[in-house]
């Protein structure tokens, strides 16, 4: 993806706020060196994302891509995008290596798209240019018997789940209110592999503002202390993470389950 122009999608875009949901996501793999531009794609087609990773010496006048290797940061950024736009769109994501296609997945698949095939992407021994994803409208709803979850409440529709969502996002208007866009996901079975926590849900707050840390914690701690006592209170269990602690770039995990 050689020197593509970026547009600007967002201004007037019915999508706008899961648009910048998106950039919360992949603002983190953008720090360590990726570029990521958005563009409109076809009909249909919510957004054409191209990632790839720069040379860290280059300057702005010389953008001399280089190819690279998918590194844990950036599959996890990955496997947050499919749990976030899954559900209510279609993912396809193609890793390039010298204008050819080597790897392709789709939520359009006989198996559909779950979080956990992103760790294929992380598993390549050889570098790549560049990765592309296309988010856009579901053509038809995947089947139910596609998507796997490992308990019934964890289900769209499920009574336990609905309440969950409603007063969450109730919950979430406190930092809304301030620019926040907090995010509820990670329902689907195998979230992931890599760590004690990710087959769980969870609720992500991102430091997108940029605050310091101090200045970030005033804000959104209380909030953070409500989510995790009304899911205490509701019979669930609760672990807080934080990634890049005390930096701008600061993000919050809050993982529950049931307990059993």
């Amino acid at each position: 993806m050689k020197y593509l122009k970026t547009y600007k999608i967002f201004e007037s875009d019915s999508n706008k706020e899961m648009l910048d949901n998106i950039e919360d996501i992949f603002r983190e793999i953008e720090d360590l060196g990726f570029k990521v531009e958005y563009n409109r794609g076809g009909v249909g087609e919510v957004t054409r994302i191209y990632i790839e990773k720069f040379d860290t010496y280059g300057f702005s006048d010389e953008p001399r891509p280089l190819p690279y290797i998918p590194g844990q940061e950036f599959v996890l950024a990955l496997q947050h995008l499919i749990s976030y736009v899954s559900q209510d769109y279609d993912i396809e994501i193609e890793s390039i290596c010298d204008s050819q296609c080597i790897d392709h997945l789709s939520s359009k698949s006989e198996d559909g798209l779950i979080e956990n095939d992103a760790t294929i992407i992380g598993n390549y021994k050889v570098p790549i240019d560049y990765i592309k994803v296309i988010i856009s409208n579901k053509e038809d709803n995947i089947s139910e018997s596609k998507i796997e979850y490992d308990a019934d409440w964890k289900r769209p529709g499920n009574p336990v789940r609905e309440e969950l969502e409603v007063e969450l996002r109730e919950i979430f208007l406190e930092i809304t209110d301030l620019g926040y866009r907090p995010q509820l996901s990670g329902f689907t079975k195998g979230f992931s592999e890599s760590g004690p926590h990710f087959s769980y849900p969870y609720v992500w707050i991102c430091n997108q503002r940029r605050k310091s840390n101090d200045d970030f914690w005033n804000e959104i701690n209380d909030t953070v202390e409500r989510i995790k006592d009304y899911l205490i209170d509701k019979g669930f269990k609760v672990n807080q993470e934080i990634l890049n602690e005390g930096s701008s770039h600061e993000q919050v995990y809050i993982y529950f389950d049931m307990i059993n």
